[in-house]
């Protein structure tokens, strides 16, 4: 019998031996644990506006894309962690909970979450800090945006009851959704001074014209006061979301961007300065008209000027009937750059006429910008709400969602 050399009976062996050991596992590593109290503006991001608690850790490793799965408790209840694919967070891993939610209504949820992180055979524990002190902050108001290009400059205004430690200022790609939320992918982040109230787009964040973006400005209240947007930083922040594509040239200066708000009726709604007969432009560029109107106890609309180039540049002005509680034709033509002034001021008023053609989206809160003046200082809450279907006349008009925007509707043209 042929027997084989005592050295290679050796080498055999010690091979069996490794293979035959169980691989480790890839050990999970956690930090930045955060835990944030949240004030969130309307906005079209799909985003749940109002309070919301923002828990998790900064960085997990392996992230969620590689497996990585995590729980957070508190007071009995259990939230799952996950990733929402950010492309400026891929490592984090957390939550977002509504506290007015049915199944959390009663039940104190600022303190710490512990958290588990599991990944096949490995786990890993974690805890994050608690919301003591923890107030919600105001939005900002009086947001503008100037200058064409893909080098814009927002402004906006801090309110006088907050004392931010820093602003963050986030770009959005509204067609890059991330996540099993689809929500829009952050291009671009920057965390600046407290005090700042303005940003020019650095020339290498490459905005597209004709593209939607949304403008994302976040006041900080931060652990250690400083003007750090580290999300372990974080304490307590108010968000607020600003739709805007770039402006053509020749557009207005300072231009009012409105939030725009998206449901059964999607509306612009803004939040901004006005000074009695002072020009204010407003900013939501397929509509066939808008409605507009005042917020409650602002001053009454005393004059509009329509933009030029989009159509015939001709619009119908319908105004409120109260005895009726309806929208009626004044008969009235509109001619774009040509200032109107009411015979007495306004709390609401219509533009109909533009033409489908125009191809003015809806979602776009730089499509049509109009300016108003109002006969009062004050504050204009009002709404800017775009009709994407013809309104029979002289009844009442009928909002479709913005999915029926493509749609072609003609348009009725005096005699």
């Amino acid at each position: 019998m042929k027997r084989s050399p005592p050295l290679l009976v050796a080498a055999t062996l010690a091979i069996i031996s490794l293979t035959s050991i169980p691989a480790a596992a890839t050990e999970i590593t956690v930090s930045g644990e955060f835990n944030i109290l949240e004030n969130r503006a309307g906005n079209s991001l799909g985003l749940g506006p109002g309070i919301r608690y923002n828990f998790g850790a900064q960085t997990v490793f392996p992230n969620g894309a590689n497996g990585t799965t995590g729980i957070a408790t508190q007071n009995g209840k259990e939230v799952s962690l996950f990733n929402q694919g950010l492309s400026i967070a891929l490592d984090r891993l957390g939550a977002v909970i509504n506290p007015n939610a049915p199944q959390y209504i009663g039940l104190d949820l600022t303190g710490s979450w512990n958290m588990t992180f599991t990944n096949e055979t490995d786990s890993a524990i974690a805890s994050t800090p608690t919301l003591d002190g923890a107030s919600p902050m105001p939005f900002v108001s009086s947001v503008t945006i100037s200058g064409s290009g893909p080098e814009p400059t927002f402004s906006w205004t801090v309110p006088d009851t907050a004392a931010p430690d820093g602003v963050t200022i986030q770009i959005r790609d509204t067609t890059d959704l991330r996540g099993p939320g689809a929500v829009a992918n952050i291009i671009y982040s920057n965390t600046v001074s407290g005090s700042t109230s303005s940003f020019t787009v650095p020339t290498n964040i490459g905005l597209q014209t004709g593209h939607l973006y949304s403008l994302e400005i976040v006041l900080l209240d931060t652990r250690n006061n400083q003007a750090n947007g580290f999300f372990p930083n974080l304490l307590s922040v108010s968000r607020s979301f600003f739709d805007f594509s770039l402006l053509p040239e020749g557009s207005p200066p300072n231009v009012v961007l409105p939030t725009l708000i998206l449901g059964d009726t999607p509306y612009y709604s803004f939040n901004t300065s006005v000074i009695n007969d002072q020009i204010v432009f407003i900013d939501p560029l397929v509509a066939i008209g808008y409605d507009y109107q005042i917020g409650a106890g602002d001053p009454n609309f005393a004059s509009v000027l329509l933009p030029t180039g989009i159509g015939d540049n001709l619009f119908d002005l319908w105004l409120w009937d109260q005895a009726t509680s309806q929208f009626i034709d004044t008969l009235i033509d509109l001619t774009g750059g040509t200032p109107y002034t009411f015979n007495s001021p306004v709390d609401r008023f219509r533009i109909l006429g533009i033409e489908t053609s125009a191809g003015l989206d809806p979602n776009n809160t730089t499509a049509f910008i109009t300016g108003l003046t109002f006969n009062g200082d004050g504050q204009f809450t009002g709404t800017m709400t775009p009709l994407t279907t013809q309104v029979p006349e002289p009844s009442a008009f009928a909002l479709l969602g913005l999915g029926l925007a493509g749609l072609s509707f003609s348009r009725r043209r005096r005699a």
